[in-house]
């Protein structure tokens, strides 16, 4: 199963942490489904963190398309667990799969 999720612009929003400091997040939209597994008719809007270069500056996801990374998936403990959300791009994704 994957996760369908759509990013409209590349723009961060800079929020406050409760001990100081600040975090950046991004706007996506989310493709989920209903309690029976059935696609809402609407993306839903959800933020989130994105990745850090190998100097720890943000950078943003561009405009796409973009399914949830399997690496965002682990099991701790004996308990499955959604880590840290990575999205990979769809078109790389069906290159993948080819």
């Amino acid at each position: 199963m994957t996760i369908a999720i759509d990013i409209e612009s590349a723009n961060l929003e800079t929020r406050n942490k409760k001990g100081g400091g600040t975090y950046q997040v991004q706007e996506a939209f989310a493709h989920t489904t209903d309690n029976h597994g059935n696609p809402r008719r609407y993306p839903e809007r959800i933020n989130i963190f994105p990745p850090k270069d190998a100097q720890g500056n943000v950078i943003a996801y561009p405009p796409g398309s973009y399914i949830l990374a399997p690496q965002s998936i682990k099991v701790n403990n004996g308990f499955l667990e959604l880590g840290f959300p990575q999205l990979i791009p769809m078109s790389q994704a069906t290159k993948t799969k080819a």
